[in-house]
């Protein structure tokens, strides 16, 4: 089994920092959770959905799911997309949240072949 350097990272930020669960006040999560609604360089739309936000102090994670829809030169339809996120957030000196790392990944399966070779996608 692998695991994902982002989740490594993520789970060695928080470890350090104790105690983790429930560290975070309630303003903060509503503040982390309000972030998807920034969102908005998605052709034609998407969400973000936190599942999971915890953190001490001024470090904490928000992990959860993604959906879009987008279009593809070539690809008559528009293409739906889901997914997991990952974010590692830092709060500023100001009181926002700002994402240090951000990580997607998608749940469609893999290309087959080399796309800039001419090879097949998914879609």
């Amino acid at each position: 089994m692998t695991r994902s350097p982002v989740a490594v990272v993520a789970f060695v930020v928080i470890a350090a920092c104790q105690p983790q669960s429930g560290s975070l006040s309630e303003a903060d999560l509503a503040a982390i959770r309000s972030l998807p609604a920034a969102f908005d360089q998605v052709v034609l739309g998407g969400d973000v959905e936190f599942t999971d936000i915890d953190g001490c102090g001024d470090l904490a994670y928000a992990r959860g799911t993604y959906s879009e829809r987008f279009t593809v030169a070539g690809v008559a339809e528009p293409i739906r997309d889901v997914g997991k996120v990952l974010g590692i957030l830092r709060k500023e000196s100001d009181g926002r949240w700002l994402f240090s790392i951000w990580s997607s990944s998608t749940d469609l399966p893999a290309m087959e072949g080399d796309p800039a070779e001419g090879g097949e996608s998914s879609f």
